[in-house]
């Protein structure tokens, strides 16, 4: 990891008063955040994260996306990079879960890319950002229902690389119905020697395997 004591003060990124105690943050603010050991199954495939998307979570990861506040990356970066140890899955290549140039030019940059590029530098991992691109522009998910949800993703991404040979880690900042992943999984249509996902948060958590 990273010394981030050279390039940014030494207060908390959030509460922006107490000295960090780890991931950039204080004792009481990282207190905040719902750790857990998570799990979800998408088609088969595994898919871990550290955090339920609720309260400082859900705060940072706004913060960052929306706001644009690139120090937070460096905080989501650090906690998916505990989770890649934690697992175990080092020798996996790294992937993105892509957004359109639209959403791109939108935000004014690329909020999971940066963060899966501090997660290559962390683990040495190698990262392919145009491995999964997306081609079709899509509505916001979050007021659609399960199926429309995966009605407006159908046919969204395509692979450009051979993946057959390749253990591949798919990396998103927040699972909620599992439609995004689930049509990512669909569209590799086995284009993988093994398949997992990772994410920062998840809206629930299934923790049967």
């Amino acid at each position: 990891m990273k010394n981030f004591s050279l390039l940014f003060e030494k207060k908390c990124i959030n509460c922006h008063q107490k000295t960090r105690y780890k991931y950039l943050l204080c004792k009481d603010c990282y207190e905040q955040l719902a750790f857990v050991d998570g799990y979800r199954n998408i088609r088969d495939c595994d898919c871990y994260f550290s955090l339920l998307h609720q309260g400082l979570t859900k705060k940072l990861i706004y913060d960052y996306k929306l706001n644009k506040r690139e120090v937070i990356k460096y905080t989501l970066s650090d906690i998916v990079t505990d989770k890649i140890l934690e697992k175990n899955l080092q020798d996996y290549i790294l992937l993105k879960v892509p957004s359109t140039k639209k959403s791109i030019n939108t935000r004014g940059f690329d909020h999971v890319d940066e963060i899966v590029k501090e997660v290559q530098k962390n683990t040495k991992m190698q990262y392919i950002p145009d491995g999964i691109i997306k081609v079709k522009p899509t509505q916001k998910q979050h007021n659609l229902s399960q199926f429309e949800r995966m009605e407006n993703l159908r046919g969204a991404f395509e692979v450009k690389e051979d993946f057959s040979q390749s253990k591949i880690l798919v990396v998103d900042d927040i699972v909620t119905t599992k439609s995004t992943l689930i049509e990512i999984k669909n569209m590799l249509d086995g284009n993988y020697r093994d398949l997992k996902f990772i994410t920062i948060s998840s809206k629930s958590n299934e923790k049967s395997r």
